[in-house]
């Protein structure tokens, strides 16, 4: 298996673990208030680990245009 953001090959199995959600960074609440769409509210995500920031948004769960990120779905965390 190869890491989709750099290339690097992952040995043995990857566990998850909870990380903040780079969209809300961790309040669950979007800037109008509302549930934010990458944690769904919670504040907090499920990643694989070891962690790593979604190469696209740079972590922050949102595009130059402040839309979810569709790489990582607004989480900030890169899939692998």
């Amino acid at each position: 298996m190869f890491c989709p953001n750099c290339g690097h090959e992952i040995h043995g199995e990857s566990s998850t673990g909870v990380e903040k959600c780079g969209r809300c960074r961790g309040d669950g609440r979007d800037a109008f208030g509302k549930l934010c769409p990458g944690c769904g509210g919670v504040g907090s995500v499920r990643v694989r680990q070891p962690a790593v920031s979604c190469a696209a948004c740079k972590g922050d769960g949102q595009d130059a245009f402040g839309h979810g990120c569709e790489v990582c779905e607004g989480t900030g965390w890169a899939k692998v």
